[in-house]
């Protein structure tokens, strides 16, 4: 599917985040901070409040609050845009659906948790007069009904505390809603008007999309749908969809996280499917019941590992003491379509009665030998206890020891009661047996329950993190999205850490046999899937690898180096790097900050570092900005600040005063008042437009007076651009006095953060194991093209390319883009035609922004700018040294950038002189000159007119040179010219330090 509407909604969270590349690791963990940098501010903190409300009511109910992983924020974030878009008519939503939003992702990744919150998100977009909102929660499976009635009624509960009882929920399965349906054909009928909305929510959408069931589910979630009316939909896939309906989701899918994507990522269980030598059933008892017992063999194991598993450091994976467990027992699960009685003998005898058959005739030395799993209680014959007080659960023991087992079938007595004549077995009646014992608890670590031998009820609508391994008993017919179902009971982790990863990600399990007595963690972040019959395999395996790509990744180490120049003595890296002045972004812990808004626009703050106050001040015009929230920028738009601030009280300061203190508690800043006569008070909504601080609101028409809605949703904006914004102002006039002088460059290591990386991780992943294995011989070959060659005055090597190509190879850090690359071997180049006689000295490294070592700080945008090259040119003769930052960049146009008002100089000191006279001040025995130049990429949005005011501001073209990024001969007619002659972009570069 080519997902259209997703595709358009990444475009838009790129004009904002920029070229990041949300597979890195550490672009993951600023997005889970809520990163202003990533995230627009004033979206970012809406999303923040969302959870912070969703928490506030789980503290409540006595459930631990949740903080939500990096694509769930994502999801979110992807529906605000949307939901933007839509309040502000953007003419490009005209393409895609205006009332359904549906989110592919994978079985374990927190759907649930999303639904939630998207009630909390559609709820802020509505008309706030609405007198009735009808929630209907619905889904196919019948099982994950009663667990959204156990989740979501108390919720609702808790929400019409707020909404005044005007919130209505139905909550039923697609049949119970289509039987509705038929017998009153008018019952789901909405009124027009705004008054009466009506939320839909589809849980595992893709069920009942298939050409069979298509028109009636389908028909019904569109009459569902109508008027004032909004569909979320949630699906693990979409794979299957019929042919008629891919076009619609193609307009719909809001947010793609596939499985494979979640397991790219690190989440949940690796997994490994054992082969099976040949097709092997009840009727051949040997081989039959060697599968099973290299079933629970491997349970056995793992049981082994988690009672052996006693602590954990990344450090030492092992059998430290560390007083840290795995959190989950491991457990086998035996899933399959169908059981029938266990005393038929005949062809339709299940293959669950035959596991059954199978434990009741296991030998006393086997048993011994999987002790665990029967809780170290194996003698006696194998008791079948009947549970009168739960539906269709039978449990398993052994003589009077405890239940290790527990089957469940859809006709439970008539399983049962086969049993009675076998002199192998013993049934037995249980009544008020131990709550641990029931499936419903099977995930508590109380539960003595390490076998399920079950069918349909195991494979969908239920989520455990005990389930290690997965013995298929009988498919069927079973194919697609069942299969997937089962695959997802098995792959849900909880992790070491609690973050739902593998420890061991990025690197695969092969072999699982292959893991040694110490890869314990391994062992338990591992789902075996085994199979009593080869085509029951090749069944579930042929569609799980529809689902899941095979990652392959290699290390390639980072050697630092010092290379001699001419005839100079060779150095070692660690003498030299002693003589290479550098300034580096402080690390030291601010505590906090208060702000205080004075009637003559001045802004004071305090903050306190190591516990010593210091008080600042910024002065009126220092620091004013404006807004612009139009749909399309083009267009002149309308000036509304006026209008928000006349209407301040609108916006009930009970609510403002809430989010307020929502911002204060998640950033540490804490906003007040003051007044003429100097009483300092609470901070309002009205002092947000009063400060003079937002000057300017674009908005794309005037606003009415019974615009309410909007009114409302723009002042809650603009505060929390505002108070974004605020903090990065702050945060950035106490951290431009905080750089640190003449450290040394350091490596990174495992444990330590440095200024340049120890090692690239080259990643890529694979349709198949085949395909993977066959790539692992070609990575020799595949290196050599990575490599940038011959660049001595670098400070380490390699130096690897970004792979453009579509074979789709990842490194991180990131590889050198094609203007990089040109510009890395255009100075090398350049350098080997420099005078020698000249003695200077010159030095290149490539900076890593994941490092977060190297850069400084925008006063203008607030944040950080981490030039992509460090450019050293030593004068020894003059103890003169030149400190240059180097980027090339794409970019649209100079107007608004405020990334190149850091090259200027003049008599308005800008951030590099500040930084300069830093410098100096902290190395006089020097005389530094600190410059940044940026360099435009073939790809650059600049006209020949605008070309003197670039050079005059260090922005130079890098086709101004012989050829272009692609290699292509360039013509200097096209160069800058300098009193009609034709420059280089280096020698307008050596030209600006004086050197040429």
């Amino acid at each position: 599917m080519n997902l259209e509407l997703y595709q358009y909604l990444q475009q838009e969270f790129a004009k904002y985040a920029g070229e990041l590349n949300v597979r890195e690791e550490t672009t993951q963990k600023r997005i889970e901070a809520y990163d202003p940098e990533i995230l627009e501010g004033g979206l970012a903190l809406r999303l923040n409040q969302y959870l912070t409300d969703y928490n506030r009511y789980r503290e409540k109910s006595g459930w631990t609050p949740l903080k939500l992983r990096y694509y769930q924020i994502l999801a979110l974030y992807y529906t605000e845009l949307y939901f933007q878009a839509r309040l502000q008519k953007n003419k490009h939503l005209a393409d895609f659906s205006q009332n359904m939003l549906a989110y592919w992702m994978a079985t374990g990744s927190g759907k649930t948790i999303v639904m939630h919150l998207n009630i909390l998100q559609y709820l802020t977009y509505i008309p706030s007069s609405f007198e009735t909102l009808e929630v209907i929660v619905t889904s196919p499976n019948a099982s994950l009904i009663a667990q959204h009635k156990q989740e979501l009624e108390p919720f609702f509960a808790y929400l019409n505390e707020y909404y005044n009882n005007r919130l209505k929920i139905t909550v039923a399965t697609t049949a119970a809603l289509l039987e509705k349906n038929k017998k009153n054909p008018g019952y789901f009928e909405l009124p027009e008007t705004s008054r009466h909305q009506r939320l839909l929510l589809v849980d595992e959408a893709h069920i009942g999309l298939s050409s069979q069931d298509e028109g009636v589910f389908w028909n019904l979630r569109k009459q569902l749908n109508r008027h004032q009316s909004f569909t979320f939909e949630y699906s693990a896939t979409y794979h299957n969809l019929d042919k008629k309906l891919v076009a619609a989701y193609e307009k719909s899918i809001v947010y793609d996280y596939n499985y494979s994507l979640f397991y790219l990522d690190g989440y949940g269980k690796d997994f490994w499917f054992k082969e099976v030598g040949s097709d092997v059933g009840a009727e051949k008892e040997d081989a039959f019941g060697k599968n099973l017992d290299e079933n629970l063999s491997v349970l056995t194991d793992k049981l082994y590992a988690f009672a052996n598993f006693s602590g954990y450091t990344p450090d030492a994976p092992t059998l430290l003491d560390t007083g840290r467990r795995f959190p989950h027992k491991p457990l086998i699960a035996f899933m399959g379509n169908t059981v029938n009685s266990g005393s038929d003998e005949s062809k339709e005898s299940s293959d669950i009665g035959s596991i059954v058959n199978y434990l009741a005739t296991l030998s006393l030395e086997k048993r011994k030998k999987f002790a665990p799993v029967f809780n170290g209680e194996y003698t006696g014959k194998l008791v079948l206890t009947r549970n009168k007080d739960v539906p269709d659960e039978i449990l398993l023991s052994y003589g009077d020891g405890r239940y290790f087992g527990l089957v469940n079938v859809g006709e439970r007595d008539k399983f049962f009661l086969g049993f009675r004549d076998d002199d192998a077995v013993v049934t037995r009646e249980g009544s008020l047996l131990p709550r641990a014992c029931q499936f419903a608890y099977i995930d508590e670590s109380a539960s003595p329950v390490n076998v399920l031998l079950g069918s349909r009820k195991f494979a969908e609508g239920w989520n455990c993190f005990r389930v290690s391994v997965i013995g298929l008993v009988n498919l069927g017919s079973a194919k697609g999205n069942k299969i997937i179902q089962i695959f997802g009971r098995g792959v849900r982790l909880q992790g070491i850490e609690g973050d739902g990863k593998r420890t061991h990600h990025p690197k695969r399990v092969e072999d699982y046999y292959a893991l040694t007595q110490f890869q314990l963690l391994e062992k338990l972040e591992t789902l075996v899937v085994l199979s009593l019959k080869k085509s029951y395999l090749k069944t579930f395996t042929d569609e799980v690898h529809k689902q899941i790509k095979y990652p392959l990744s290699f290390t390639v180490p980072v050697i630092p180096r010092i290379v001699s120049f001419g005839s100079a003595p060779a150095r070692s890296f660690a003498d030299m790097v002693q003589k290479l002045p550098v300034f580096k972004l402080s690390q030291t812990e601010i505590n906090q900050k208060q702000v205080v808004f004075c009637p003559d626009h001045r802004i004071k703050y305090r903050f306190w570092e190591n516990q010593i106050p210091y008080n600042q001040t910024i002065e009126p015009g220092n620091w004013k900005f404006a807004l612009d929230y139009r749909s399309d920028r083009t267009r002149e738009g309308a000036n509304v600040a006026n209008e928000l601030k006349q209407y301040a009280g609108w916006f009930g300061q009970e609510e403002f005063t809430r989010q307020l203190q929502e911002f204060e508690t998640q950033t540490q800043f804490r906003l007040y008042r003051e007044d003429k006569e100097g009483n300092v008070g609470t901070f309002t909504l009205a002092d947000v437009f009063a400060s003079e601080v937002i000057i300017e609101v674009l908005y794309d028409e005037p606003l009415e007076i019974a615009d309410i809605a909007r009114i409302r949703r723009l002042q809650e904006r603009a505060s929390g651009d505002l108070w974004a914004r605020l903090k990065n102002k702050i945060n950035y006039l106490i951290n431009s006095q905080r750089y640190i002088f003449n450290e040394p460059l350091r490596q990174a290591s495992a444990t330590e953060p440095g200024d340049f990386a120890a090692e690239y991780v080259v990643r890529n992943i694979y349709e198949s194991e085949p395909d993977l294995e066959a790539e692992k011989h070609k990575w020799t070959k595949r290196l050599e093209k990575l490599v940038v060659p011959h660049i001595p005055h670098h400070l380490y090597t390699p130096l690897l390319l970004a792979d453009e190509s579509e074979e789709g190879w990842k490194i991180s850090p990131t590889g050198l883009n094609a203007g990089e690359r040109k510009l890395v071997e255009d100075l090398e180049e350049y350098l080997q035609n420099w005078p020698r006689e000249t003695g200077l000295e010159f030095y290149l490294l490539r900076n890593v922004e994941t490092l977060k070592s190297l850069g400084f700080y925008m006063p203008k945008a607030q944040h950080v700018f981490y030039p992509d090259f460090v450019f050293w040119i030593i004068d020894p003769a003059t103890n003169t040294y030149y400190f240059n930052f180097l980027d090339p960049k794409g970019v649209r146009g100079l107007q608004d950038n405020q990334l190149f008002d850091i090259n200027e100089k003049g008599d308005n000191r800008s951030i590099l002189e500040t930084i300069e006279e830093q410098f100096k001040a902290q190395t006089p025995y020097r005389n530094i000159h600190v410059n940044s130049f940026i360099l435009l990429r073939d790809s650059s949005d600049l006209r020949q007119d605008e070309y003197q005011e670039a050079v005059d501001r260090n922005i130079f073209r890098l086709n101004w040179s012989e050829k272009d990024e692609k290699g292509q001969r360039t013509t200097k007619t096209e160069w800058y010219k300098e009193e009609d002659s034709p420059k280089s972009y280096l020698d307008l570069l050596f030209g600006k330090l004086g050197l040429r």
